[in-house]
């Protein structure tokens, strides 16, 4: 007769980085015979990296409406994972925009200068609030790193050139000057 017999179990291949799985199979209720090692274990090694930045996108918007930068990561993770995060340095100066925020429950560690991205989560948004000024200047640059990867977002002027003018005057030739008002 049949001697031995094989349990097949399904696994599903992801993305995720996270810890090898165990799982048990377990035999009972044998019939005309006795079981002498009731639980065989299963060891599902993960094959899955940590985790790096693959890109961080470099926006354009206008003046006074917010920079939102979209980093993705390589793959997500099963446990939070930090990265180095640095904003500014560009052409546009810290008052040109204001704090940035985060999305999908990323945190900014300030004293660290560190990102913590929580488990599961392979990208989030970075919103940078720009400010709106009167200022004819040209487009600024706002470089923005997490991990390894830079963008640059570009805060675009929408502020017109300012145009001058100047007055006509007649004087006669005994008055020694002739005095031009010029407006901006």
């Amino acid at each position: 007769g049949v001697v031995s017999q094989t349990i097949t179990v399904p696994i599903a291949e992801d993305t995720l980085d996270e810890a090898d799985e165990s799982f048990s199979v377990t035999l009972s209720a044998p019939t005309n015979a006795t079981i002498a090692d009731a639980t065989g274990i299963g060891t599902i090694l993960d094959n899955d990296g940590a985790p790096a930045v693959a890109s961080v996108s470099s926006p354009t918007v206008v003046e006074g409406t917010d920079l939102i930068y979209t980093v993705t990561l390589s793959n997500a993770s099963a446990t939070p994972v930090s990265f180095p995060f640095s904003f500014g340095g560009g052409t546009a100066s810290p008052t040109d925009y204001g704090t940035p925020s985060f999305s999908n429950g990323v945190t900014y560690d300030a004293l660290t200068g560190t990102l913590s991205v929580p488990a599961g989560v392979a990208s989030f948004s970075v919103t940078l609030p720009t400010t709106q000024d009167a200022l004819d200047e040209p487009n600024e640059s706002v470089p923005l790193t997490v991990g390894t990867a830079s963008g640059s977002g570009t805060i675009t002027d929408d502020d017109a050139t300012p145009t001058l003018s100047i007055n006509d005057v007649t004087v006669n030739e005994a008055a020694g000057t002739a005095t031009f008002t010029v407006t901006l």
